[in-house]
């Protein structure tokens, strides 16, 4: 018998809601007595899961973008679980929400958190594709 390994992703697709605002947050689900932020490794599923949020009239929920390591870090200061939805899941949402998106007492304390977390992300990002341009001579020449 194979056994299969999962593999997690670099980088997912979170849902934000109210994105580039100062209310801006994040989706999250309740089990137990903890919150889960879904990081989809696909970023369709991420749109489709998206989708039937809205069409439950949740709010306005977009798929951002994110490095699975910085996340994984930050959740774990709030003490939010991160759960890695991987390819071909098919998961919906849950048919109970919030519509209090104000009910946590530390929400500025996180929402200053998350804009550092996608700061990171976003000049990890550029860092990477400077060094693929500053390597760019050096694959080229390999292939000759």
């Amino acid at each position: 018998m194979m056994e299969t390994q999962s593999v997690k992703p670099e980088q997912v697709h979170i849902l934000a809601f109210n994105h580039g605002t100062e209310r801006e947050g994040v989706h999250t689900i309740e089990y137990g007595n903890n919150n889960y932020i879904l990081a989809f490794a696909s970023k369709r599923e991420s749109e489709v899961f998206s989708e039937k949020l809205k069409e439950q009239q949740f709010y306005d929920p977009v798929p951002q973008e994110m490095n699975l390591e910085s996340l994984e870090e930050y959740c774990s200061t709030i003490g939010v679980k991160v759960v890695v939805v991987p390819l071909g899941s098919n998961i919906k949402p849950p048919p109970e929400r919030t519509f209090n998106l104000g009910m946590n007492p530390d929400l500025e304390k996180e929402m200053e958190l998350l804009d550092y977390l996608f700061s990171i992300s976003e000049s990890e990002l550029e860092e990477d594709t400077e060094e693929m341009k500053d390597g760019k001579e050096d694959i080229e020449g390999a292939w000759e």
